[in-house]
């Protein structure tokens, strides 16, 4: 697939090349074709003994015509469905057929508001809604990630990623909080600031709030929070701390727990809203300004899945879940906090809530059904900026 995909977008060697019919639909497939490729290279190697060049090859192309072939008779229908062929064009379809099975398609010619009411939307109320799809490397684009320090030690000497003399700003999450780290990188670098990143990949950054009871990741979660709320904060001594991370609220995400024996009879909205509380309080206590990142929508589908085998970006507006239980909670506590303030970036990502664009001026916004691109976090630097401005203009350190 990322042969393909260079190909397409290859420079003066191939010119002419990726522009013909044939390497433009691979192009748009290459997405399929990557997901695809491995199950058939696993079968392989169970039932035939051939060389690893040979193997390639033939999963390569086998994979390739898997992924036409679900392209055909999976995505494309379950876009636009014979039912709808007959609703005028300017009815959004909001869902789309994923390429990759964990995702949930939905088939709906109307967005669900967070009330619970219908609403029908004008494609020509939806920017960028008509802009051609990009060619871009969609697997690429599907998995990259900024990098982070390691955080490891219990002083936080090794979280730190930028150092400047004017303070520090600390930032705990998970992979949400991840992909804020460009944005995060140049707000501290414009105020000669340091920054920290207290990264714990599927570990929510609420203390006592772990997953599947028993589990590695429960376990993994617990040591690593440990860590970050028995010291490592007050050794880092940040100016402004900044959460951010995965709704923990939402269900089919797999389960939650917590080692806190008062907490462990409680459902699971109860649980997170427990848990946000009193880790908001807990960071209160240390006297420093606190920027919650309140949890981005989740769609309820992979756009990337979409766009890769798309013509438009109307064919890939999805539709997002109603706000969850942490902006509830986490809105609450900063009402009645002078240190704990919160920032919505909903209609930054997502301008037309509840139908989210896929592309806006020209950038795609996610990578999957929850994660930013790279490339938009970084359109939300000049947001951030304003809200660590904001809480250090309030400080009284």
């Amino acid at each position: 697939a990322g042969l393909i995909t260079s190909l397409e977008l290859g420079g003066s060697a191939a010119t002419g090349v990726p522009s013909r019919p044939t390497m433009r639909y691979l192009g748009r497939i290459s997405y399929g074709t990557y997901l695809w490729h491995w199950p058939v290279l696993v079968l392989l190697d169970v039932v035939v003994d051939m060389g690893p060049v040979s193997a390639l090859v033939v999963s390569g192309v086998v994979g390739t015509a898997l992924a036409a072939l679900s392209v055909e008779i999976i995505e494309r229908p379950a876009r636009i469905p014979s039912r709808l062929d007959r609703l005028p064009r300017s009815t959004i379809v909001a869902g789309v057929a994923p390429a990759d099975s964990g995702d949930e398609v939905v088939d709906e010619s109307t967005v669900r508001q967070p009330s619970g009411q219908s609403e029908e939307r004008s494609i020509d109320t939806v920017p960028g809604a008509d802009v051609a799809v990009p060619d871009l490397d969609w697997p690429e684009l599907a998995v990259a990630v900024p990098e982070v320090p390691a955080c490891e030690q219990p002083d936080g000497s090794d979280c730190v990623v930028t150092t400047g003399a004017q303070g520090t700003l600390l930032l705990i999450g998970d992979s949400h909080a991840r992909m804020l780290i460009p944005a995060f990188t140049e707000v501290a670098s414009e105020r000669g600031m340091s920054l920290a990143v207290d990264f714990s990949q599927g570990c929510p950054w609420q203390y006592q709030l772990l997953g599947d009871p028993g589990g590695d990741k429960a376990r993994r979660c617990a040591v690593r929070r440990e860590l970050t709320y028995g010291g490592r904060i007050e050794s880092i001594d940040p100016d402004v701390i900044v959460v951010a991370g995965f709704p923990a609220s939402v269900e089919g995400r797999g389960e939650m727990s917590t080692p806190n024996p008062e907490w462990q009879d409680l459902d699971r909205p109860s649980l997170v809203e427990r848990a946000t509380t009193s880790s908001l309080n807990r960071l209160a206590d240390l006297g420093v300004p606190i920027l919650v990142i309140e949890p981005l929508p989740h769609l309820d589908a992979n756009p990337i899945s979409c766009l890769s085998a798309a013509a438009m970006a109307s064919e890939c507006i999805i539709a997002a879940h109603p706000e969850g239980t942490e902006e509830r909670a986490e809105r609450e506590i900063a009402a009645s906090s002078d240190l704990i303030s919160t920032l919505d970036l909903d209609r930054a990502t997502c301008p037309t809530l509840p139908a989210c664009q896929p592309i806006i001026d020209g950038i795609v916004v996610r990578r999957d059904p929850h994660h930013l691109t790279i490339e938009f976090a970084e359109t939300l630097t000049d947001t951030i900026a304003d809200a660590v401005e904001g809480l250090l203009a309030t400080s009284t350190r």
